[in-house]
């Protein structure tokens, strides 16, 4: 299989995991805030800070990131949700929601971001 076709099938898998992992948080804690949709930017970020720690022996050999990062994490996380989320709380008008979910997203993904990337440095 080429690459190409390696990186769309990752994706695929990523993208699945993000749909359960949405559904779960949001089954758990409901729909108030999009907490399933800021769990899966987290904990991507993590997951992609862990894994360019991890790998910094390798140089980051451009056919692992492709595949991870930009196939796997690529399909998992996801930017454009989280802005339609926001962007719907905003016209409905609430406020603070949206704050928590643009904000908390933000702040979380970087932190959680960098501690993946030292867990992978160690």
């Amino acid at each position: 299989m080429t690459l190409w076709g390696l990186v769309a099938l990752l994706g695929g898998v990523g993208a699945v995991c993000r749909y359960l992992v949405d559904r779960m948080v949001s089954s758990m804690w409901g729909r108030s805030v999009p907490l399933g949709t800021m769990v899966v930017n987290i904990t991507g970020s993590a997951f992609a800070g862990y894994f360019l720690g991890s790998t910094s022996y390798l140089s980051h050999d451009p056919t692992l990131v492709a595949l991870v990062l930009t196939g796997l994490l690529g399909g998992y996380t996801t930017a454009s949700t989280l802005s339609f989320e926001i962007v719907e709380l905003l016209r409905e008008r609430r406020i603070v929601s949206a704050a928590v979910a643009t904000f908390g997203t933000m702040i979380l993904s970087i932190g959680f971001g960098t501690l993946g990337l030292l867990i992978g440095l160690a």
